[in-house]
């Protein structure tokens, strides 16, 4: 198994730049309550608490929570009650129409020749019902049922770094270049690279931010029912003129944060080093 272009994965928080995405195209403006004790459709169901409660919990204190966030501090601080109400807000039909846009649930041919053709798996999305809004709030935080494999990752943040548009990704260097589909408007995409710049700069990823790298991009901590979660940074550098997009997935390595953002960043630096970035 090819674990970048095959393997699936919960992709955790890492996934909330598809629901940025989606915020940006509604239009969304303004802020959402983001309390402490965390946000649910239902009493049936467990709430979806932000991280910070579970920390203040751990330590014997109480987290009085986020307050009114508005989207670019959402996803710096990677609020999960926010990014729950925003997807659920927007209904199952807005946030699958999204997601096809992002090319879930696809094959792309990465080369062909006469002896076959290579190709990447994307994001696995199982269809959601109207009435599932406890199951939309869980993938709108990329939880639930929803899968990805890490070069369909890769790809996003390429998109988002390249004003929206995706470009097929190959094995061969002769291959002609060529564009694959438009994720996302040209505008919302070059403003979803600034929120995701000050992730880096400001937000979760700030352990990171390595002067005249200017990495933007988003952490990612997937829970997992086999085990450990599994750790993830996607994103780009330099913010401003991006050259270089990047998955990092460590199976079953905890935070993102700690374990996959600071692979992302040594990656960054060697290809700068070896002339590749400026």
């Amino acid at each position: 198994l090819n674990r970048a272009t095959q393997g699936l994965y919960t992709p955790g928080s890492s996934f909330k730049i598809v629901t940025a995405a989606l915020a940006l195209n509604q239009g969304f403006k303004g802020t959402l309550p983001c309390p402490a004790d965390g946000y649910t459709t239902s009493a049936h169901y467990r709430k979806i608490r932000d991280h910070e409660y579970y920390e203040a919990r751990r330590a014997g204190r109480v987290w009085k929570g986020h307050g009114n966030l508005d989207l670019s501090t959402a996803l710096a601080e990677s609020s999960n009650v926010f990014f729950a109400q925003l997807g659920v807000s927007y209904g199952s039909d807005a946030f699958l129409r999204n997601a096809e846009r992002f090319y879930f649930d696809r094959q792309v041919a990465l080369h062909k020749s006469p002896l076959g053709a290579w190709e990447m798996s994307t994001g696995r999305l199982p269809r959601i019902a109207a009435s599932d809004k406890y199951g939309l709030a869980q993938a709108s935080v990329g939880q639930g049922a929803l899968l990805v494999t890490p070069a369909h990752m890769a790809l996003i943040a390429a998109a988002v770094a390249n004003g929206g548009v995706a470009m097929r990704p190959r094995l061969v260097a002769s291959d002609p270049p060529a564009q694959l589909a438009r994720f996302m408007p040209e505008d919302n995409a070059r403003r979803l690279a600034r929120m995701l710049r000050g992730v880096v700069a400001d937000g979760t990823g700030r352990g990171i931010d390595v002067e005249g790298l200017m990495i933007a991009g988003k952490t990612g901590t997937a829970q997992n029912p086999l085990g450990a979660a599994h750790g993830w940074f996607v994103g780009f550098a330099p913010a401003e003129r991006p050259r270089l997009a990047v998955a990092v997935l460590v199976e079953h390595g905890g935070f993102g944060s700690a374990i996959a953002a600071p692979i992302a960043r040594d990656l960054l630096l060697k290809a700068r080093e070896l002339g590749l970035l400026p």
